[in-house]
């Protein structure tokens, strides 16, 4: 239990709250005292603001390294589809641009291994047309078949003609025998885009 307080001295610690003493006895806080405690009381005040003003110059600084990330990314894409551009328009066949865009993108480090498929005639599987980068048999080890059951994303894409994307090959591996081949060559994400032109899928 505190015995009640009969002298309060209360003294603001700007926009941090306030500084409360309380004394059991009568009168404690005078001239000497009091004046300790406002010298206390303005070194608090000036010592929370110095932290805080560090913790938003640190806010800051990792605010201005994200962005600073983010811009350096997206000059790389820039530069990617630049490079894809002037590919394409100098190819004269659909297979010259196909080399050609898996070609520049396994020539970027975010991309070990690219690769163009097809839907077979009869509908059944998919069949690889072009690629390019660090294959290490990849496509002669995962299943390439249209069943509903494969998780390739090859196949999701074909199937769903909209993007698949996988973040981490290395979670859930009991949902397709793919990410253990995949994980076998180092592929750590994966990402399946369809290549459309009006309604048509190619």
């Amino acid at each position: 239990d505190y015995a009640p307080a009969s002298s309060v001295l209360a003294l603001p610690l700007g926009d941090h709250g306030v500084f409360v003493a309380l004394s059991p006895t009568d009168r404690a806080f005078g001239p000497d005292i009091r004046r300790v405690l406002d010298l206390f009381a303005a070194t608090a005040e000036a010592t929370l603001d110095r932290v805080e003003g560090e913790q938003e110059l640190r806010e800051q600084d990792r605010t201005l390294k994200k962005r600073n990330r983010q811009l350096t990314h997206l000059k790389r894409i820039n530069d990617i589809i630049r490079e894809l551009d002037q590919s394409v328009i100098q190819a004269s066949t659909r297979e010259e641009i196909e080399q050609a865009v898996c070609d520049h993108l396994a020539g970027y480090e975010q991309f070990a291994f690219v690769w163009i498929g097809t839907q077979d005639w009869a509908g059944e599987s998919v069949t690889p047309r072009t690629w390019a980068g660090e294959d290490h048999g990849y496509l002669d080890d995962v299943s390439l078949s249209m069943t509903d059951g494969n998780s390739l994303p090859a196949v999701r894409t074909l199937q769903s003609e909209a993007a698949t994307h996988v973040g981490d090959t290395a979670s859930d591996l009991r949902s397709g025998a793919w990410r253990k081949e995949a994980l076998k060559r180092d592929y750590r994400a994966a990402v399946s885009v369809p290549l459309v032109y009006g309604e048509v899928v190619y």
